[in-house]
């Protein structure tokens, strides 16, 4: 995948009023330098730098050779990108003005300008400017009330409120994201999931619980919905509840189950799978965690995702198991979805490894 999409971005000039390859090549380069910190398994923000130097001259040189033009602007945008996945705040920070001046002055009006201050802010944030982050995100509900980014506003705002002590001030930010955004469906249920945990923290499990046991009801496909049931279980677990804890797992168990008959091909069913093999995980049903998993892997063959979940169900057959037959069998099977990759290399030596193993 990452030679074709180079040699897209060798031979097509990026232009984003254009239409095809022409408008979507300038994401290319981002897209490739992130997949190539993957594949190398370079998880800390330092050790990604190398992947992304190409990306970054790239970008640098449609700004130089394309002034004062949207594709400019965008280019700037994946550089701030370039700098936030590598852990380079300051510059992300300066790139992020820049481009507050630079999005007043293009024709036809850059898409959702909302998204640029929304990073500003998180650039501030974690450079310690915490001041400077909460009135950049202020701008944008003033600025650009109708951005996509203006819940996720409000939601961030909520959380340095309530890390500030201000918890009824969180609440209402939170409260205002189903008021005023209530047809994105995601960010409400996300916003409500905040408010169940702040209202946990405070102690006040009665609201908390209502809050969760209604989200599935209410938003159903959406990430937050899912995550609900074990949030359950975790607060039970905290306050060391086991019958309460025991009751929730089964019941979350039953949720996920009822979620995969009744949505099997929805975007949420991995998630849903990802949790329940959790769940049977906490239990110890190492056999019934290991088929979820296989599931979860099967239905996500060709990413990432899929051969993590490979390599934790060829865990459990191994060490929880005792299997080491089948955990080879499982590491073979998904050397050959992944053929061709290094996935499939590094699938291939563990399953070897496990042979040599077995032949002591």
């Amino acid at each position: 995948a990452m030679a074709a999409f180079q040699k897209v971005v060798d031979s097509v000039a990026p232009d984003v009023d254009g239409k095809g390859v022409q408008a979507a090549v300038l994401g290319l380069p981002l897209r490739i330098a992130r997949l190539e910190a993957k594949e190398a398994g370079d998880s800390t923000r330092a050790a990604r730098v190398p992947h992304y130097e190409k990306a970054r001259r790239y970008y640098e040189r449609i700004i130089r050779t394309m002034p004062d033009t949207r594709t400019a602007v965008e280019a700037r945008g994946r550089l701030v990108d370039v700098a936030m996945d590598t852990g380079r705040w300051s510059e992300a920070v300066e790139q992020l003005k820049t481009l507050a001046r630079e999005v007043k002055t293009v024709s036809p009006a850059v898409e959702d300008a909302g998204r640029f201050q929304y990073a500003l802010a998180q650039a501030q944030f974690q450079l310690g400017r915490r001041d400077s982050s909460k009135a950049t995100l202020r701008a944008l509900l003033r600025e650009e009330p109708h951005s996509a980014f203006a819940p996720k506003a409000l939601m961030a705002l909520a959380t340095r409120a309530e890390e500030e002590g201000r918890t009824e001030e969180a609440l209402g930010l939170l409260s205002r994201v189903e008021e005023e955004y209530g047809d994105d469906e995601d960010d409400v249920a996300a916003a409500l999931l905040q408010k169940a945990r702040i209202l946990e923290h405070g102690d006040r499990w009665t609201e908390a619980l209502e809050v969760l046991r209604a989200l599935p009801v209410e938003h159903p496909l959406t990430e937050a919905a899912l995550l609900a049931p074990l949030e359950i279980v975790e607060h039970y677990d905290r306050v060391g509840d086991a019958k309460a804890r025991g009751e929730a797992l089964a019941q979350a168990e039953k949720d996920y189950r009822e979620f995969l008959e009744r949505y099997p091909s929805e975007q949420h069913g991995a998630s849903a799978r990802a949790k329940l093999s959790q769940i049977y995980l906490t239990q110890k049903r190492y056999r019934e965690a290991m088929v979820e998993l296989m599931q979860l892997a099967r239905s996500q063959a060709g990413t990432r995702q899929g051969v993590v979940a490979l390599v934790k169900a060829a865990d459990l057959a191994y060490g929880q198991l005792g299997d080491t037959t089948q955990a080879v069998q499982i590491l073979e099977k998904g050397a050959g979805w992944y053929e061709g990759t290094t996935f499939a290399d590094r699938l291939s030596r563990q399953a070897e490894k496990l042979r040599e193993e077995m032949k002591r």
